[in-house]
């Protein structure tokens, strides 16, 4: 049985509007391109197992769920936080241009760390 990609596109982009994330967001925490996730959500790529994995420890949902099965019972790993304020807050907190631009540093760090460039 042949995967349907435009399943896990649309699971992928419920998941990111429920989380109310940016692509730029989504991309900075499965550590991939905003590029990437664009993709993703349009269907014209399907995503990694790696990212089916951090999707569904994001989500708290399965990586079956994403690839168009039921929904399985997973335990989702807490967010990092700081203090008693999640850094989601302290990232939605600040001025839109402000936020942008650390999202993408944030991202730009990920792909270095993730290909090994300095």
């Amino acid at each position: 049985m042949a995967i349907d990609w435009s399943i896990t596109a649309r699971r992928m982009e419920r998941v990111r509007r429920e989380l109310k994330l940016s692509q730029w967001q989504l991309a900075a925490q499965l550590g991939i391109g905003q590029s990437t996730v664009s993709k993703y959500l349009q269907g014209q790529r399907p995503p990694t197992a790696e990212v089916l994995w951090r999707l569904a420890r994001l989500s708290g949902r399965s990586m079956e769920w994403f690839i168009g099965g039921e929904q399985a019972p997973v335990v989702a790993e807490p967010r990092l936080s700081y203090g008693d304020v999640s850094w989601d807050k302290r990232l939605k907190a600040l001025p839109p241009e402000t936020r942008m631009a650390l999202e993408h540093i944030m991202a730009e760090l990920t792909e270095q760390n993730r290909s090994g460039t300095p």
